[in-house]
């Protein structure tokens, strides 16, 4: 390959890459960045409305960044249902995979 084609080629992938580098970034990267504080923070306000269903919510708002499409807040939301799990781990409370009913038929 002379250096055209190397050019064309890169120019040709250059919005795939950039793509999934933006979407690395937002997903996983931007939210890690959130000082724990402001996790802890939310999952304390969280555990203080409902203990039993803080869960619940965390779960839910990471869905609904999902389909809003909103990655950076998927994954802060990520990051708040994990640390709820740890402290529910922590009281006994074990996570284990739901199977839908068409699974056991």
């Amino acid at each position: 390959m002379d250096w055209i084609q190397v050019t064309i080629w890169v120019v040709c992938l250059s919005p795939i890459w950039g793509a999934f580098a933006w979407a690395f970034w937002e997903g996983s990267i931007r939210p890690g960045l959130v000082p724990r504080n402001e996790i802890m923070t939310e999952a304390d306000r969280l555990w203080a409305i409902d203990d039993d269903r803080a869960f619940d919510v965390a779960c839910s708002e990471e869905h609904a960044a999902w389909y809003r499409s909103n990655t950076f807040e998927q994954g802060r939301w990520r990051r708040i249902r994990r640390e709820i799990m740890r402290r529910e781990r922590a009281r006994g409370t074990t996570f284990r995979k739901v199977h839908h009913a068409a699974d056991f038929q």
